[in-house]
């Protein structure tokens, strides 16, 4: 599965230990919209499709015009990712020129640079020509755990883009930095039952939320948002754990702000006892299912208030936690490119790995296991990655892996 050592240890951090030994018995989809439905793949039948399939006929976008519609309502639109998706940064960058000119959108805010680097990001996307150079230097000064992919700095180059057509007296289109990105120390909590782990967590996405309200919401301008999808729920929270991003700026933004899901694998419960995620929980084979019958094409649609609204999934670790937990608490809309198995790695950028970032990318690389983890296997040789050179190699390789 794509992604899968960064969605364990993203999981595997971020989670607390709970059970779910009080749910209750998987029941039939049905078509009742106010009745909350447990699925299980053997009760699916074709003939439960309707509905769904209804649904999207009549109130699926294309996934542009999906989320430029959301901002006829909302000022910021959340689009949680699964990390690292080269079809996910091909639509932040097709959204790039239309945001700007159809929907007053003046801002992107990433998580994947640390906000030290915003005013040196907005003089890249600013400037007369695309220094390269710049975006590498601003890219290399990651956050967690890096960053070095074509189609993240493509996402930039879009922003330019649309920047260099613009007549001088235009308003620009602005990025903003999100992530805090101290890891210096590399000292990040590795349990994800201690309080260490939740201050940190508490303390991380608090920054991120207080810097887009500055940058963006107390300015009273609007916003696109790139995050991983743990820090974007608006309603929802991880059993009683702290509340991450998007909760934060809906408790005191309301519905200024909305959320989006990119469609993406969920995990069961197994990842939170540290071991390895075994296959997918049944409410993605659904979604994909009726999405096969409507031919695959890539939509948007809102979860609230749909047929999708009130599923739940006993086998996925978003709904373990609250007996009342529903599909459209953990996502507002909800946005379709591709099926998961046709969704493609992103390309590393050759060379990254540099004497400038050398250090920090060896110690990250060292406190993950990944160099133990290539070397043990024989896929690197011991040695390797004490150079820069050999460095960027082992991340090119765990593009791959991944």
């Amino acid at each position: 599965m794509k992604q899968m050592v960064t969605i364990f240890i993203s999981i595997v951090v971020f989670c607390r230990l709970y059970t779910a030994n009080t749910l209750a018995e998987p029941q039939t989809p049905n078509e009742n919209p106010n009745q909350s439905v447990l699925l299980n793949p053997d009760d699916i039948k074709d003939a439960n499709y309707s509905s769904y399939l209804a649904h999207l006929k009549q109130h699926a976008k294309s996934p542009v015009e999906y989320v430029l519609d959301k901002f006829k309502d909302h000022d910021v639109v959340i689009l949680g990712e699964m990390h690292e998706v080269r079809e996910n940064c091909k639509l932040f960058a097709d959204l790039i020129e239309p945001l700007y000119h159809r929907a007053g959108v003046r801002y992107f805010a990433m998580e994947v640079l640390r906000h030290k680097n915003t005013a040196l990001a907005n003089q890249l996307v600013t400037g007369k020509e695309y220094d390269q150079q710049l975006a590498l230097r601003i890219f290399r000064d990651y956050a967690w755990p890096n960053w070095g992919y074509k189609e993240y700095m493509d996402i930039i180059k879009a922003i330019w883009e649309l920047n260099s057509k613009l007549p001088p007296e235009a308003e620009r289109f602005k990025v903003v930095a999100l992530d805090k990105g101290d890891w210096e120390a590399y000292d990040m909590p590795t349990s994800p039952f201690s309080k260490e782990t939740e201050d940190f967590i508490k303390e991380h996405d608090t920054f991120m939320a207080n810097v887009l309200a500055y940058e963006v919401l107390e300015k009273g301008g609007k916003a696109l948002v790139q995050i991983g999808y743990m820090h974007s729920f608006v309603h929802y929270r991880l059993g009683d754990t702290t509340p991450r991003f998007g909760y934060i700026l809906h408790e005191k933004y309301g519905d200024r702000i909305f959320q989006v899901c990119l469609h993406q694998p969920h995990f069961g419960p197994e990842v939170l006892k540290g071991n390895p995620p075994k296959s997918l929980p049944v409410i993605i084979d659904f979604v994909e299912k009726i999405m096969r019958k409507n031919r695959n094409k890539p939509v948007g649609f809102d979860i609230d208030g749909s047929p999708f609204a009130n599923l739940r999934d006993r086998k996925s670790l978003y709904f373990i936690f609250q007996e009342d937990t529903i599909f459209s608490d953990i996502a507002q809309g909800y946005i379709f490119i591709k099926p998961l198995n046709k969704l493609n790695k992103m390309t590393w950028v050759e060379g990254f790995i540099s004497e400038e970032n050398f250090e920090r990318a060896k110690a990250i690389a060292q406190k993950r296991g990944w160099i133990a983890m290539f070397e043990k296997r024989g896929i690197i040789r011991p040695g390797q990655c004490d150079t820069s050179e050999g460095l960027d190699k082992l991340f090119k390789l765990l593009t791959e892996f991944r």
